[in-house]
C-alpha cells in the first residue's frame, strides 16, 4: 500500500472493513471485495472472481487460555466441535 501511495500521491484511500453487505451506490463506495461462497446477482454491479480460498481457524497457543469464551464450530461435513478459550486480542471483522 505504501508503494502505491508513494507512486500516486494525489490518490486518497479510505479502507473500510466490514462483514456487513454495503450498498455500493447509496453508500458511495468505489469498489468492494466480497469474500463469500455464494454471490447474489445484482444487475447494477460488475462481478469478477479474483480467486478461491478456504477457511482455516488458527491461533497462537500462548494467546489462548481455556476458561472463558466458547466457539461452536461445524465443518463442511457437519462435524461439530466446541473450543473454550479466553482470547487476549479480539477484533470484530
Amino acid at each position: 500500500m505504501t508503494t502505491f501511495l508513494s507512486r500516486y500521491p494525489l490518490v486518497r484511500v479510505q479502507l473500510h472493513l466490514s462483514n456487513r453487505r454495503v450498498n455500493l451506490i447509496n453508500e458511495r463506495y468505489d469498489i468492494a471485495f466480497r469474500i463469500q461462497s455464494n454471490f447474489e446477482t445484482d444487475q447494477s454491479l460488475t462481478l469478477r472472481k479474483l480467486g478461491s480460498s478456504h477457511l482455516v481457524l488458527v491461533a497462537e497457543p500462548s494467546l489462548l487460555h481455556m476458561d472463558r469464551d466458547r466457539w461452536d464450530l461445524v465443518s463442511a461435513a457437519g462435524e461439530a466441535r466446541s473450543f473454550v478459550h479466553a482470547p487476549r486480542l479480539c477484533c470484530e471483522d
